[in-house]
């Protein structure tokens, strides 16, 4: 079956927008939505930034168990400690 999903719209800096990478039910890799440009608060803030992408990761693994690869895109906002889907 197919579902639509409809949420209120955030506004979100360039540099908290994250692709995540899972393969076999791991989290294999993270990147800048944006690629092409540096942001000096992400570089600064990696550690936790890494931290919130992969707990969200575990998250949507257990949510969606029957998912053992996908892409998904991600928010996160390190200074309030807090990260979600954009687009899976």
């Amino acid at each position: 079956s197919q579902h639509v999903v409809v949420r209120q719209w955030v506004d979100i800096p360039t540099h908290g927008e994250l692709r995540a990478f899972v393969f076999d039910g791991r989290l294999t890799g993270i990147s800048q939505y944006f690629s092409a440009v540096c942001f000096p608060q992400l570089v600064a803030n990696r550690a936790r930034v890494q931290e919130l992408v992969e707990a969200l990761v575990q998250r949507v693994l257990v949510a969606l168990s029957h998912m053992r690869e996908f892409v998904v895109d991600v928010a996160v906002d390190a200074d309030f400690g807090r990260a979600f889907v954009i687009e899976l």
